[in-house]
């Protein structure tokens, strides 16, 4: 079975049709990100936003924490906005309801069911095999590349537990930075040329990515990989490990597949994309 989005169960199932989950999406557009919200309740302004957006990349933070911290929003604005965003958010089986594609009855059911089919593949924190050397410095970098698919490049995703793995497949971009130091590791992220060009429009703040030469595409992987591994190297410190990291660097994987290099261990998590594609983060730990 594996990880799945409910929009991808219900169309798996039968029960919607692709036609149906695309005019739902379209529906959900209506939905304001946090920092959207702010702007249109007068809280801040755009300029604002757009600072802690940047400032996002270089600190795990929450946009509203940013703002707070800045001074731009108070903890009060913060709760407000919030409480905004639970009652005004629409989720995709509401939807799908509101479309005419779904009942509200069929949309419980539904939602029953998928809970409890992908209840063994939840979780809401990283697990790592065990005797990963300083698995709690790999956990975490894990832990934050999830969140900064969401939070830096705006895609929802759904990561799978991770497992050591023997072979490396190839894929459009493998983007890798070398940790070392108080911790040594090889960072890998494998991404297919859809997922490339989708990070390329977000870090580049592009409407397509259409026109844009390869090299500026496949390094926008390389900058994403960066700014995760520079996140992990002060969270990292904090935890008492000095780490350094090497410039991203783009991997050639010959077709049959690569296994890791002597003395490393290889632990993968497969991470699933919202609207389709997926992705591959792959720690090469030294033992």
């Amino acid at each position: 079975m594996g990880v799945k989005f409910f929009g991808q169960y219900l169309q798996e199932c039968g029960i919607i049709s692709r036609d149906s989950y695309i005019k739902a999406k379209e529906f959900q557009k209506q939905n304001l990100r946090f920092g959207e919200l702010a702007v249109a309740m007068g809280f801040v302004t755009e300029k604002q936003v757009t600072e802690a957006l940047n400032r996002q990349r270089c600190d795990d933070a929450p946009i509203g924490e940013l703002l707070v911290a800045c001074g731009a929003l108070t903890a009060d604005h913060v709760r407000a906005v919030k409480l905004r965003q639970d009652e005004t958010t629409i989720q995709i089986g509401e939807a799908l309801v509101l479309i005419g594609a779904m009942t509200v009855v069929q949309l419980q059911k539904c939602l029953a069911e998928f809970t409890h089919e992908q209840a063994p593949y939840r979780t809401d924190h990283v697990e790592l095999p065990e005797n990963v050397p300083n698995g709690r410095i790999w956990s975490m970098a894990a832990d934050l590349t999830f969140k900064m698919v969401t939070r830096v490049l705006g895609l929802t995703c759904c990561p799978e537990p991770g497992f050591v793995t023997e072979l490396i497949l190839p894929n459009d971009t493998v983007a890798m930075v070398r940790f070392s130091g108080g911790a040594n590791a090889r960072y890998l992220l494998s991404v297919p040329r859809t997922v490339r060009d989708r990070i390329a429009t977000s870090l580049l703040q592009l409407d397509t990515a259409e026109g844009e030469p390869l090299e500026v595409l496949q390094d926008s992987v390389g900058e994403f990989v960066n700014i995760v591994c520079g996140n992990v190297t002060v969270k990292a410190s904090q935890l008492g490990k000095d780490v350094q990291i090497s410039p991203p660097v783009l991997l050639e994987i010959p077709e049959q597949g690569m296994g890791p290099q002597a003395g490393e261990k290889a632990v993968s998590f497969p991470i699933h994309l919202e609207d389709g594609g997926d992705m591959e983060l792959i720690i090469c730990v030294c033992e």
